[in-house]
């Protein structure tokens, strides 16, 4: 699976996926105002139409509540925690699967397995 990474600053990133059409911005020990702030000017999204905002959790996936806007976030208090990084890597990846129309089954298995591991590589990557 090929993918582009843009370093916004050493904690924040922006990946976007050749093969899926959304876009990823992972926010790593950032505080709940400055990514309130970054998604308001360099996302230009109005903040009511998110749900999941965060909310000082360990993580959390933000994401459309609408299924219509190409870009989803993921802030980690840190990457120390693998068991809720994979769990938000999880929803990241069934959002994009589900923003293409691919369900979850046994021949669409094999997709889903590659982005998880995109997303958890970046994570780690980005984090180190």
């Amino acid at each position: 699976l090929e993918y582009n990474c843009y370093y916004i600053n050493s904690m924040i990133q922006h990946l976007t996926f050749d093969t899926y059409p959304v876009d990823l911005i992972v926010f790593i020990d950032e505080t709940d105002d400055a990514i309130r702030e970054y998604i308001k000017t360099n996302e230009l999204k109005d903040l009511s139409d998110l749900y999941n905002m965060p909310d000082s959790d360990e993580a959390c996936f933000v994401y459309d509540k609408a299924y219509e806007y190409p870009t989803v976030y993921l802030r980690l208090r840190s990457v120390e925690y693998v068991g809720y990084i994979a769990h938000e890597a999880l929803h990241v990846v069934a959002y994009i699967m589900r923003y293409i129309g691919c369900r979850f089954s046994k021949s669409s298995e094999e997709a889903y397995c590659y982005l998880l591991q995109a997303v958890m590589d970046k994570i780690y990557e980005t984090g180190e």
